[in-house]
């Protein structure tokens, strides 16, 4: 293995603009490749440390699905149960249509929404949490936003389509996190960490930090401006985490380069970590990233550095990596976060690469299949 490569393309973030990178490739429980670059903090010049942490954003997805999963091996619910078994408040959605004068109108959803639907993004929800709903649900609670709350409000909102039809990015994985919540008896941030994150040894992963805790261990927070190729230092906050008791399955993990490598290594070696504990069946990270969407469905799976991908129990897995142009195995699967972070898990070869940064806006596009391709590249496998 030579990682010339990828020292290269990484490097050359720094020079477009980036202020930081870190990342790691594990095989087998082995790290074969580590490299950090840049600053946590520009301006004070601050290098990472081994307890560096970020927000995670969407790479809380692949969590919080395999959380989930664990509890379809337990037999709390089936894929195909319709949700309102467990959320009563989903019962009667409206969809908002049009009618015959093009007017805006709600009418009944034609189909209920299933557990598959939310670990598949097909429910029909938005990704709106600014929306009035949530906002006086936040304030009837103090701020405080307890998980089950939030999501009942939250189903007072109308579909953009009849569950089932189409893929469309949400916050499905805040209401499977809910639902999550009901079967297992336990708050959702308390079952990941006796679930996952404890049994991985991962002692510096969590939903919530205090003040001082983020001072002292987030990495500073910045935002990217493609045109001008510069990053702005911005507040250290993640608007999608509403609240001390709201547990979001879908952005709301805190974590570290370190942890979030035990968790993809775990992934990518049948389920069992390092120390020997078994997180899910090898069977069960089958299905997870078994390509899971209807040719209808996939129509609305579309962005450009999908391509080659479909879409599984909540996270991309490569279906076509000649559509795809990717350098990886087909059955490579995970995702990626809006800070930059992102990771590639393959079962296959036993590879799990995680690169974090903490940018907002970053040029996805173009640097998840870039640093895909390179790393597999620098590997050989």
């Amino acid at each position: 293995m030579d990682f010339t490569y990828l020292d290269q393309y990484l490097d050359s973030l720094l020079g477009e603009g980036f202020p930081m990178y870190d990342c790691t490739i594990h095989v087998g429980y082995e790290e074969v490749y580590r490299r950090c670059g840049g600053f946590t903090d520009v301006a004070s010049r601050r290098t990472h440390e081994p307890d560096t942490r970020y927000f995670l954003y969407s790479c809380s997805k692949p969590i919080t699905t395999c959380a989930a999963l664990t509890l379809l091996e337990k037999g709390k619910f089936r894929l195909h149960d319709p949700i309102d078994r467990y959320l009563p408040e989903f019962a009667e959605m409206k969809v908002r249509d049009t009618n015959e004068k093009g007017e805006e109108i709600l009418r009944p959803a034609k189909t209920k929404i299933t557990v598959r639907d939310l670990f598949t993004m097909t429910a029909g929800f938005g990704y709106n949490v600014t929306c009035q709903t949530i906002k006086d649900a936040v304030a009837q609670t103090g701020g405080k936003a307890p998980t089950r709350e939030i999501v009942r409000a939250f189903a007072k909102e109308p579909l953009f389509c009849d569950p089932g039809s189409y893929y469309r990015y949400s916050l499905c994985h805040d209401v499977l996190a809910a639902l999550c919540e009901v079967v297992s008896g336990v708050r959702f941030a308390d079952y990941v960490r006796e679930t996952v994150f404890a049994p991985l040894g991962m002692k510096n992963s969590t939903f919530h930090l205090s003040p001082e805790e983020m001072k002292e261990t987030m990495a500073t927070q910045y935002s990217y401006k493609a045109a001008e190729k510069k990053s702005y230092a911005v507040p250290l906050s993640n608007y999608l985490i509403l609240g001390d008791e709201y547990d979001s399955g879908g952005a709301g993990v805190i974590s570290t380069t370190e942890d979030y490598i035990l968790f993809a290594e775990a992934m990518a070696n049948g389920g069992v970590g390092r120390n020997g504990a078994r997180i899910l069946a090898p069977t069960t990270i089958d299905l997870w990233r078994t390509p899971a969407l209807t040719p209808q469905q996939k129509t609305t799976f579309d962005d450009d550095y999908f391509c080659g991908y479909s879409y599984g129990l909540g996270v991309r897995t490569m279906e076509n990596r000649g559509i795809g142009g990717s350098i990886g195995p087909n059955g490579e699967f995970g995702w990626s976060g809006a800070a930059g972070s992102l990771v590639y898990i393959s079962p296959e070869t036993n590879v799990s690469i995680f690169c974090a940064q903490h940018m907002l806006q970053p040029p996805e596009g173009q640097t998840l299949p870039a640093l895909r391709n390179v790393a597999f590249a620098c590997l050989g496998r």
